[in-house]
């Protein structure tokens, strides 16, 4: 029981922005595009895994744009601009005239993907102690498993998938304003941290 308490303290507010992540741009992802494609393109069940493909392969170069997150600005403006950028291409997707624009599209959406994991778990890393580390990106990692169970379920009952674009879009239009809020800073706590222990030892 103590056990349990512990794991639910150390759920923050801003792992809300994964569950959105895993729903919407996971979930709606691989449940509606297939459906888009097949609908829209000749021999379209051939498209599906290119298409698809630029979506996986979109994280490839994650790891380049991550390393210039302190650079160039702080995680709330990342994430809220990275959700306002894959509003925009969720609604654009029932627009796409033509495989390449809808692959660079997935891929664009992947990358995003990729960058917004990328800062939710270094806001752990750079927040908390390497002893809480283990747990708290346990419980983020949960959050994304259930944003993506609540992601499949309600696009498994979307019948047209341009209503789903809509309906991610403008929920990814409100977490972009929510993470100006709720997401924190990067090293806040363990500055708080650090004084705490300052203070103790004098």
């Amino acid at each position: 029981m103590d056990t349990l308490r512990a794991s639910w303290r150390q759920i923050e507010p801003w792992y809300l922005f994964m569950v959105v992540l895993g729903a919407f741009n996971v979930g709606f992802c691989i449940m509606l595009v297939p459906q888009f494609v097949v609908a829209s393109f000749d021999s379209g069940l051939a498209k599906i895994g290119l298409i698809m493909s630029a979506w996986t392969a979109g994280p490839l170069i994650g790891p380049w744009f991550s390393k210039y997150i302190d650079k160039w600005g702080t995680p709330k403006i990342w994430l809220s601009g990275l959700f306002l950028i894959n509003a925009c291409l969720a609604f654009f997707v029932q627009y796409s005239q033509s495989v390449m624009s809808l692959f660079i599209n997935m891929f664009v959406q992947g990358l995003i993907y990729a960058i917004g994991y990328s800062i939710l778990n270094l806001l752990i890393v750079r927040r908390y102690e390497e002893k809480e580390w283990h747990g708290r990106t346990g419980m983020l990692i949960a959050a994304f498993i259930i944003g993506e169970v609540i992601g499949f379920g309600i696009a498994g009952r979307i019948d047209a998938p341009a209503v789903g674009f809509v309906g991610a879009s403008m929920v990814m239009i409100v977490t972009s304003l929510l993470a100006l809020v709720l997401v924190p800073d990067f090293n806040k706590s363990l500055f708080e941290n650090a004084v705490r222990s300052s203070n103790r030892n004098k």
